[in-house]
């Protein structure tokens, strides 16, 4: 029964790790707290350089930065892939463009516990493959804990970790009430990295993602994942990022597992503390008990990002 449903679900299993991959990169990037880091530490240093020009450097210490707790981001751009449908055979090349509204609050509870609400809505399209357009909301809620030693390069805490509810939709174009997917996911994860020198950092990381509810039932997949990654801060605005990432797609309703492997290689330039801009090549590799959903594909994208915080 399961090849007889291969087809039929291909297009679900397509939208599922294409928004899996995006969620990978985004709390990759998250957790590391890039723009947050370079946004706060700019402010700083101007008011540092105000201060001393008028009282002098030993007469008064730098005020503290802004505590900030909202953060609105716009992201735009776009992806070269060489297998737009994820398919075993017959790739078919296409570029993909892709926007996404992001909301977030990040509410302090101690000096190493926080809370995190995050919403946001995207669109994928295809240029030349439009059948396979969808847009994706989603949410989570929970708590994020880091550790209080010195952050690395980039920002990165030393250790973290996370415990949330995540909720994520995807449906066709702009049709709210369509739906190719829904899931709820409880998850948990922790991170630990380490320093190389003052400029570079890696780290290591494993993600539980528990499926409780979902619908259409066949498609409900609980995520397990471990990352390793790296970090280096080539200039004070310019970062580059390594990632590889392993995971295992256990399906709850169907007698089917997938081995997922994503390969990330990105430069991030943070041109103005409120405008970032990405560069980036991936690779993703799938190996699935059902031959018909192996697939390998390669990403050449560039995104921009403005961000707003207050």
């Amino acid at each position: 029964m399961a090849l007889a449903v291969a087809a039929g679900a291909h297009g679900q299993s397509l939208v599922q790790d294409r928004v899996s991959m995006d969620q990978t990169l985004r709390e990759a990037g998250r957790i590391s707290g890039k723009v947050e880091a370079l946004s706060l530490s700019t402010e700083t240093d101007e008011n540092t350089q105000l201060l001393e020009k008028e009282y002098g450097t030993q007469k008064i210490r730098p005020l503290p930065p802004e505590t900030r707790e909202w953060l609105v981001t716009l992201e735009a751009g776009g992806f070269y892939t060489s297998n737009a449908l994820l398919a075993p055979f017959a790739e078919t090349q296409d570029w993909v463009g892709r926007s996404v509204l992001r909301a977030a609050w990040a509410p302090a509870i101690t000096d190493q516990l926080s809370i995190m609400v995050a919403a946001n809505y995207g669109l994928w399209r295809y240029s030349d493959l439009p059948f396979l357009d969808f847009d994706d909301v989603g949410g989570q809620a929970g708590v994020v804990w880091t550790s209080d030693a010195p952050p690395l390069a980039g920002g990165m805490a030393q250790a973290s970790a996370w415990a949330q509810y995540r909720y994520n939709r995807l449906m066709q174009p702009w049709e709210w009430d369509s739906l190719l997917y829904e899931t709820h996911f409880a998850e948990a994860g922790l991170r630990r990295a380490w320093g190389i020198g003052q400029d570079v950092a890696v780290w290591i990381a494993g993600n539980a993602a528990v499926s409780v509810a979902g619908r259409p039932a066949l498609f409900r997949r609980s995520e397990y994942s471990t990352q390793l990654g790296a970090l280096g801060q080539i200039t004070p605005k310019v970062t580059a990022t390594m990632l590889y990432r392993a995971a295992l797609f256990d399906y709850l309703e169907d007698d089917r597992q997938d081995v997922n492997q994503l390969i990330h290689v990105g430069v991030s330039w943070q041109i103005r503390p409120s405008l970032r801009a990405d560069v980036y090549l991936g690779g993703s590799f799938n190996d699935s008990d059902l031959p018909v959903f192996d697939y390998q594909a390669l990403n050449l994208g560039l995104n921009f990002a403005i961000s707003k915080m207050w």
